[in-house]
């Protein structure tokens, strides 16, 4: 097909789908995906909601509070973000500090989103507050925790590949003695003014569940 056939077919695909154009670059996906991301973030509304039909708070998903900002990180790629998650119902703890680092594919309409793990949170906390590009030594990254975003409506949407992320037990995870290998699903969407996510933690031999957020179902948080 001539090319300015392609340009006008992609061009009224794009005007038809509006946010999501088909012919967007790998470039151009991790840009929208890590622009999308970028903001704080909060499930004031589903927790209100929950609290309107009657479900008592043990039985609520967490009120949380999460903020995603984009660092320099040059070992982890270009496309770095910070994301903090904070319980808003106990003082304001953080409870979770990520590294998120994006790359495009496998396979076209792909991101891969890679999990940086603080080794030391206190240490992590001061590289960032004195402007200093963190290094991966002061990360774990576990085999086959991988996140895999694609392209669906308006939104980013993926999960780790079941049973894929298996790992022993991490310090301050506080399970019990006898679970000696920690399966982990996690699940993510990104959309311009949403972040959605769940995870669900795993005995490896047992299959039994650990921890799940919520009932399993999806956390809602919306942009502020």
């Amino acid at each position: 097909m001539p090319v300015h056939l392609l340009q006008r077919l992609c061009l009224l695909t794009t005007l038809a789908a509006l946010t999501l154009p088909v012919c967007a670059s790998p470039v151009d996906d991790l840009k929208q995906v890590v622009g999308w991301l970028r903001g704080t973030y909060d499930n004031r509304a589903q927790i209100e909601a929950q609290n309107g039909a009657g479900i008592t708070v043990d039985d609520q998903h967490r009120f949380v509070e999460v903020k995603a900002q984009p660092i320099e990180m040059p070992e982890a790629g270009e496309f770095t973000v910070q994301v903090d998650y904070r319980d808003l119902g106990k003082e304001g703890r953080v409870f979770r500090r990520r590294i998120y680092g994006f790359s495009a594919g496998p396979g076209e309409q792909v991101v891969t989103l890679r999990l940086y793990i603080p080794r030391a949170g206190d240490t992590l906390a001061q590289s960032l507050e004195l402007g200093e590009a963190p290094s991966l030594d002061d990360f774990l990254v576990l085999p086959g925790c991988d996140i895999y975003l694609q392209r669906q409506a308006s939104a980013w949407r993926g999960s780790m590949a079941w049973g894929a992320c298996r790992y022993e037990p991490l310090p301050g995870m506080n399970l019990p003695e006898e679970v000696t290998e920690v399966v982990s699903f996690t699940r993510i969407a990104i959309q311009p003014d949403a972040f959605h996510f769940s995870d669900t933690l795993y005995d490896g031999a047992t299959e039994a569940v650990l921890f799940q957020t919520g009932d399993g179902t999806l956390h809602h948080l919306r942009r502020r």
